[in-house]
């Protein structure tokens, strides 16, 4: 008898446990994504943390979000005669506490206010995320364009500036298989064993211009970081740019500079190429 009921599934301990192990999931998985590199980064060097990747980490942060939702549910269900019992006494003692609750929900409303207004100190967290993340980002591990690695190796050539021929020769050259010229570049990567970031590597050339395009994500660089993935002179890129009346610092965002001169990223670094 005592057996049975050792064995025996107690569904609201089951919940109970999975939300507690679900939070704290959810709260590592979150400090993974705060800090992890951006997606055309992450993607273009297949970062892994603790080997998994960005999007393997992303799907485990939202499946157990929306299973703790789920959880929640069902344990408000399994303890709703508590649950309710509970609130009434708090609502009471609220109502005998009023300064104690308009402080907490005049604090609740400014933190959303703030948060959406982006202001001191709730956007200091936001921009440290960003830092964060932009952290990983260089020269050497940028793609020419964002998700680069989504392009099959014809487009890839127009995207770096050579012929779709060269492209090829230059590939096998290097030692690497190519399949197909309709293959993407993940494909021709995974075919290889290899990278998109080494595949590329294995092709660079200083003298291959890159095309930028609208909406590739350069808005988030500094002026020294373009001026590296342009191959043009820090100094030089300075002065092309206070010849336009632009006043710039090495440090300063591209989206920032341009939005403060009435123009758009990708026309302030046609500017800085011309």
């Amino acid at each position: 008898m005592n057996n049975k009921k050792s064995n025996r599934i107690y569904w609201r301990s089951v919940i109970s446990f999975y939300i507690l192990i679900s939070f704290i999931v959810m709260s590592i998985s979150g400090i993974i994504l705060f800090f992890a590199p951006p997606g055309r980064v992450a993607h273009w060097s297949e970062w892994t943390f603790v080997a998994l990747s960005k999007e393997q980490w992303q799907s485990v942060h939202t499946i157990f979000t929306f299973i703790f939702v789920f959880a929640i549910a069902f344990h408000i269900y399994f303890n709703w005669k508590v649950i309710i019992t509970y609130l009434k006494s708090r609502l009471d003692e609220g109502m005998r506490r009023r300064n104690e609750l308009i402080l907490a929900s005049v604090f609740s409303l400014l933190v959303v206010v703030l948060t959406i207004a982006n202001i001191p100190p709730f956007s200091v967290v936001m921009v440290f995320g960003e830092d964060l993340s932009e952290s990983w980002s260089d020269e050497n591990s940028e793609p020419p364009v964002p998700h680069a690695e989504l392009l099959t190796l014809s487009e890839f050539a127009k995207v770096i500036n050579v012929g779709k021929d060269q492209l090829l020769t230059e590939l096998k050259s290097n030692g690497l298989k190519v399949p197909s010229d309709t293959v993407t570049v993940i494909e021709l990567a995974e075919f290889n064993n290899t990278t998109p970031q080494n595949v590329y590597k294995s092709v660079q050339s200083k003298d291959n211009k890159v095309t930028l395009v609208e909406g590739t994500g350069y808005g988030r660089k500094s002026i020294k970081q373009i001026s590296k993935d342009l191959n043009i002179d820090l100094a030089i890129v300075l002065d092309k740019l206070k010849e336009k009346g632009i006043n710039a610092a090495p440090d300063d965002k591209i989206r920032d500079l341009a939005r403060e001169n009435d123009i758009s990223p990708i026309e302030l670094i046609e500017l800085i190429q011309l």
